[in-house]
C-alpha cells in the first residue's frame, strides 16, 4: 500500500453548477469565471503537493476526459447524498493508501503549507481537521476510517457540521486554525484577508486574488 494520498472533491465548471448562492449577487458569468479560477487553484495546489499522490473526486463521470483535470489522476464520486459518497470514497483509498486527506475547491487560502503540516500530524498518528469559519470543515485527514456510518450521521452545511464530525472520530486529532470557505458575498473579504497573509502561491493565486477585489 502506499502512505498518504490527498483527495480534492470538486464539482467541474460548466457540468454542474457550482456556488449558486454567489451567483444571485455577482451573476452567474462572473459566478462561472470565479468558480473556474477556484478550480484551476486547487489544480495548481495539487501539482505544488509533489511529496504526496493526489486524486480529483470528480462529482461527475463525463468530466473524467475533461480538461480541467489533465494529466491528474481520478476518481468519479459516487451516487447518493454527501455522506455517501464520503464513505465511499474513504473506503476506496482506504484500500490502497495508509492515509488519506479530503478537501474541496471551497477554502482558496489553502496552500502547500497547510498541508504539510497535515502530513507532520499523520506521520505522529493523530488525524487532523482544518475547521471552516461557517462550521464546516475545509480539510480532514486520518490514519483509520471512522466508525461504519459515521459519515451519514453528520448533518451537513449546517454551523456544527465540524463538532459533528468531531464527534464520530474515535482517535485523536488537532484541530488547526480554521479558514472561510467561499460560498457568499460576505465571504469575499476574510478570504481575502486569509490569502493576503501569504506571500503569491503561484500564477492561478494571483489571478484568482485579483478577480476577488473586483468583487
Amino acid at each position: 500500500m502506499h502512505n498518504t494520498v490527498a483527495i480534492c472533491f470538486a464539482k467541474t465548471p460548466g457540468l454542474t453548477p457550482a456556488k449558486t448562492r454567489l451567483a444571485q449577487h455577482i451573476g452567474d458569468e462572473r459566478c462561472l469565471t470565479l468558480y473556474t479560477l477556484m478550480v484551476e487553484r486547487c489544480r495548481e495546489l495539487m501539482l505544488q503537493l509533489t511529496d504526496l499522490e493526489t486524486y480529483v473526486a470528480v462529482n461527475e463521470a463525463v468530466a473524467v476526459a475533461s480538461p480541467y483535470w489533465r494529466d491528474l489522476p481520478t476518481y468519479v464520486q459516487s451516487e447518493g447524498t454527501l455522506g455517501e459518497k464520503l464513505t465511499h470514497a474513504e473506503n476506496f483509498f482506504f484500500q490502497r493508501y495508509n492515509s488519506i486527506i479530503f478537501w474541496g475547491t471551497d477554502s482558496p487560502a489553502l496552500t502547500a503549507d497547510h498541508f504539510y503540516l497535515v502530513q507532520r500530524s499523520l506521520e505522529s498518528g493523530a488525524a487532523l481537521i482544518v475547521p471552516a469559519l461557517d462550521g464546516g470543515f475545509a480539510v480532514y485527514a486520518a490514519n483509520s476510517k471512522l466508525p461504519m456510518g459515521s459519515w451519514n450521521k453528520i448533518h451537513y452545511s449546517t454551523s456544527s457540521t465540524c463538532h459533528q464530525l468531531q464527534a464520530q472520530m474515535s482517535s485523536d486529532f488537532v484541530l488547526a486554525p480554521a479558514l472561510s470557505d467561499l460560498d457568499t458575498i460576505d465571504d469575499i473579504p476574510t478570504v481575502l484577508q486569509e490569502m493576503e497573509e501569504f506571500p503569491s502561491q503561484g500564477p492561478v493565486w494571483d489571478e484568482l486574488k485579483a478577480f476577488l477585489r473586483t468583487l
